[in-house]
């Protein structure tokens, strides 16, 4: 993977929050990219990670969402959370929906 950008989003009172943001410029095969301890404003959320990468010179970008609200209270200590719904990817599409972060998350309550 190519070019890839990420960053994380926090839900907290109906705002979305950027935690952390990054730029990779390449993701070889057997390699990743990961990110330690990000610093939730919540106990109980939800949590945005947005991806955009070039792979096999397509643009992909991929919405995916998280919560804690369903957890037990040992599981939301550890940061465990669920998928809160089904992720939304966009490929080749002129509007690149990470780079209009946070609009396409904007009313997620």
């Amino acid at each position: 993977m190519r070019a890839v950008d990420y960053s994380i989003w926090a839900i907290a009172n109906g705002r979305p929050t950027r935690l952390h943001q990054r730029h990779v410029d390449l993701i070889g095969k057997n390699e990743y990219s990961a990110v330690g301890n990000v610093d939730a404003p919540f106990a109980v959320g939800k949590i945005v990670l947005c991806v955009s990468y070039e792979l096999e010179k397509r643009r992909v970008n991929v919405i995916d969402f998280f919560t804690n609200e369903s957890v037990s209270p040992l599981q939301r200590e550890i940061g465990e959370m669920t998928k809160l719904r089904e992720s939304i990817v966009q490929m080749d599409n002129s509007e690149n929906l990470c780079a209009a972060m946070p609009k396409p998350i904007a009313g997620l309550n």
